[in-house]
């Protein structure tokens, strides 16, 4: 549990040295696992995403903002956050072009949620 954390709150090998340097401690498992582990997270590809416009998946849609859209799994009613601006704006093009289903706001996300 401990990793997956780590996983997602650093940016890169820069930031786990500066955790580590002058502490005593060791994340659990093996740093090389660790730093492979964040390297390909760094270098991700659009196609890693590519469920989120699969037509035959109805559970992740768009929502527009203020600041543009935002990705929502609808069914897990959480927000996907990806660092990345310019991955994450290829992604929503390809969501757009696959007419992935957008939404004007939250609630309507949540009202149309079929149990």
């Amino acid at each position: 549990m401990i990793i997956e954390n780590i996983q997602f709150c650093v940016r890169g090998k820069e930031d786990i040295d500066e955790i580590a340097r002058g502490e005593e401690w060791q994340p659990l498992g093996c740093i090389k696992n660790l730093e492979r582990k964040i390297g390909m997270r760094k270098g991700m590809s659009i196609e890693n995403y590519s469920y989120l416009w699969d037509k035959k998946r109805i559970d992740f849609v768009l929502v527009k903002t203020e600041l543009g859209y935002s990705i929502v799994d609808k069914m897990k009613q959480s927000v996907l956050l990806i660092e990345d601006e310019e991955l994450v704006q290829n992604i929503i093009g390809k969501m757009l072009e696959n007419g992935k289903k957008v939404y004007d706001n939250i609630n309507q996300v949540y009202a149309d949620i079929n149990y």
